[in-house]
């Protein structure tokens, strides 16, 4: 299930790079609006910022049990 979810995230941060860089490129050429520009490129770093917390505070999660053994249903 973690795999799943890491891929669905990469995946949903190669979407939104890809729409920021088209968005990059329109408006360089002077062809798109500042305003999509800007919520693109918004979106982008907001979601990598977003990603690279939860990587973080995934790496410090750790699960403690209040007594040692083994438990059976």
């Amino acid at each position: 299930m973690k795999e799943l979810g890491i891929k669905l995230t990469l995946a949903c941060l190669k979407e939104i790079k890809i729409i920021y860089e088209r968005q990059k490129n329109l408006w360089e050429n002077n062809i798109g609006s500042e305003i999509e520009y800007l919520k693109s490129k918004s979106n982008y770093d907001a979601f990598l910022k977003r990603f690279e917390t939860n990587k973080i505070q995934l790496l410090k999660y750790k699960i403690v049990s209040p007594f040692n053994g083994m438990i059976d249903k």
